[in-house]
């Protein structure tokens, strides 16, 4: 499951690389792993 801290991390991931789509797409992946295993 997904934990409090790794989700600010991805938040502050996309808060700095949000102009890239390509980044936005990894971590919105990522999370949707995460939420899926």
């Amino acid at each position: 499951m997904l934990q409090p801290n790794s989700m600010s991390l991805k938040a502050q991931l996309v808060g700095k690389y949000g102009n890239s789509k390509i980044t936005l797409v990894f971590a919105y992946l990522s999370a949707y792993i995460e939420l899926c295993s």
